[in-house]
């Protein structure tokens, strides 16, 4: 596959260096959230339950939630809402007191009218807001600045922080560009080991570290970075959860 088929282009270290390299609306575009409307309507025709039925992606958050008994969940970037459709459709949820979705403000009024109690959009949380779990899936690489995530997790203070689909190295944390449909858009790969000592300074240890397992292109398989140096290759994305410490999951 070469440089200008490949999804993701060049190895950039400073930010600046690849800002100018973006181009179009990306996941703040009309035709992004059309596509993924469609994705939550097709999951939620027929009986959800079926096994034939599959979520957009997989995701361990209905089990952490029935260990837990989380009754306040913080989904970040959880765009359709597809999450929440697929909690319930896997566990009883009556204990969930309030799941909010953090998205962009377009995201959250096209999104906000196909769900109700207890779901709720906010572009930001308010002061004091506390959370049992904060969750994300397929987003943070989109997330140039750490400390936007951290600020969530002093606000909220959860007992559980569970990260799906991260984007990990062993290598510098690089920045790359992702060509998705007519846009280009910055994707951040960070350093694993000091992303989990930033979470350790923050009180929070792995519990679980194990491979996001999704398909690509109808395929199993690794993220598509054969245009890359093998040490700055991600192979398969990681799921990452971390707890507090003092707070165990029930028995």
């Amino acid at each position: 596959m070469s440089e200008e088929q490949s999804i993701f282009q060049g190895i950039y270290h400073e930010i600046a260096d690849v800002e100018r390299l973006c181009v179009g609306d990306g996941f703040d575009s009309t035709e992004w959230l059309h596509r993924e409307l469609k994705r939550l309507q097709n999951y939620r025709v027929g009986n959800p339950k079926s096994s034939l039925n599959l979520p957009p992606r997989q995701s361990y958050l209905p089990m952490l939630v029935a260990l837990s008994k989380a009754k306040n969940i913080v989904d970040f970037g959880g765009g359709s809402g597809w999450l929440f459709d697929y909690l319930k459709n896997s566990i009883e949820i009556d204990e969930i007191e309030k799941y909010t979705i953090l998205e962009l403000g377009l995201t959250c009024s096209f999104f906000s009218k196909l769900h109700n109690h207890p779901v709720d959009y906010l572009t930001k949380l308010p002061a004091g807001f506390r959370t049992d779990i904060l969750y994300t899936n397929s987003a943070l690489q989109y997330l140039v600045d750490d400390n936007i995530f951290i600020s969530i997790v002093n606000t909220s203070e959860p007992g559980f922080v569970l990260i799906e689909d991260f984007l990990g190295v062993d290598v510098r944390t690089f920045f790359t560009i992702q060509n998705y449909y007519e846009s280009r858009i910055i994707v951040k790969i960070r350093n694993t080991t000091d992303f989990l000592q930033r979470f350790q300074q923050l009180g929070y240890f792995p519990l679980m570290i194990v491979p996001t397992v999704n398909d690509i292109h109808k395929k199993i398989q690794p993220l598509p970075m054969e245009n890359f140096p093998l040490d700055h290759n991600v192979g398969y994305p990681r799921t990452l959860l971390l707890g507090k410490s003092g707070i165990h999951l029930t028995r």
